[in-house]
C-alpha cells in the first residue's frame, strides 16, 4: 500500500493515505475524488463526449474516432496495470465499475 501511496504514474489515480482496520487485512483508502468510472462510460455513450478534451481532427468519421479512443483508454488502463504488476502487486478486483476516470486526456 506504500508502494502505491508513492506512485507517480498518470494512469493511477493517487492513494492520499491509507489504514489498516483492527490490525486485520482491511484497509481504508483516501484517494482523489472521481466523477466517472468505465462502467458508466461504457453504458451511457453522451457520456464519453463530455470525458474528452481534446478532438482529433486528423482522423476522419465518428466511428473512426471512437475506436481511437478506445484504444487510449485501454493503452491507458494497461499501462497503470502494468506498473502495479512491476511493483510485485495485483489490483484483484479489476472490473469496470472499479476502473475510475476523472478524463481521458
Amino acid at each position: 500500500m506504500d508502494k502505491l501511496c508513492r506512485t507517480g504514474h498518470p494512469h493511477i489515480i493517487a492513494v492520499l493515505r491509507h489504514s489498516q482496520l483492527n490490525n486485520s487485512e482491511v484497509y481504508a483508502i483516501d484517494m482523489a475524488y472521481c466523477n466517472f468510472n468505465l462502467q458508466k462510460y461504457i453504458e451511457n455513450p453522451q457520456l464519453r463526449h463530455h470525458l474528452w478534451r481534446l478532438d482529433d481532427d486528423s482522423i476522419q468519421g465518428d466511428s473512426a474516432k471512437e475506436w481511437h479512443r478506445t484504444i487510449i483508454l485501454m493503452l491507458n488502463i494497461l499501462s497503470g496495470l502494468e506498473y502495479i504488476h512491476d511493483l510485485n502487486e495485483v489490483h484483484r478486483d479489476l472490473k469496470p465499475r472499479n476502473s475510475l476516470l476523472i478524463s481521458l486526456f
